[in-house]
């Protein structure tokens, strides 16, 4: 499906983000911290058996989609990824939703992205590095098949080259 002669082609892309989080954002917080946890559950299954994320047991780190305008805040708890509400973070990593997509894609490193500052990491030094080089450490492969699908979907949507021709005319862009 052709982008072109849609109304909003041209910033579509930026135009994503904020839409997906918007349902997020209305959704009770215990409800959003539940399936937020199911999710972290299987994603990081293969990490939590193999104890690699015992280093947060006890502690409390935010990711935060800052073009989505999400942010959660994690521990692990009896060996269990818990999402919590109003606990300030000792660590937060930042970054939009095209970049996390490309993390998880592996076609993106999280060093890349936080040398030219698309990745931040506040707070907590030794924390924040041991989350990046947790994601720098996953392999898409271990990922749920439905997940690998829908980044691959939210990759293509998000990377839609959109160049305007001096005319002013959409000359690119596919979905």
């Amino acid at each position: 499906m052709a982008l072109i002669g849609f109304p909003f082609a041209n910033r579509f892309p930026a135009m994503l983000p904020p839409a997906l989080g918007a349902p997020l954002k209305v959704m009770p917080g215990a409800l959003q911290c539940r399936l937020g946890e199911m999710l972290l559950q299987r994603i990081l299954r293969q990490p939590l058996d193999d104890g690699e994320l015992d280093f947060l047991e006890g502690r409390h780190a935010a990711f935060e989609i800052t073009d989505c305008g999400l942010s959660w805040t994690c521990t692990l708890r009896g060996g269990r990824l818990r999402l919590v509400e109003r606990v300030a973070p000792e660590a937060r990593i930042r970054c939009r939703l095209a970049d996390v997509i490309r993390l998880a894609r592996r076609r993106e490193d999280p060093d890349t992205l936080f040398f030219q500052r698309r990745l931040s990491i506040q707070g907590d030094t030794e924390l924040g590095l041991a989350l990046k080089n947790l994601m720098d450490g996953m392999d898409p492969a271990d990922l749920p098949r439905m997940i690998r699908e829908l980044l691959a979907v939210l990759d293509s949507l998000l990377s839609q080259d959109q160049r305007v021709t001096a005319g002013g005319r959409e000359t690119a862009g596919t979905l």
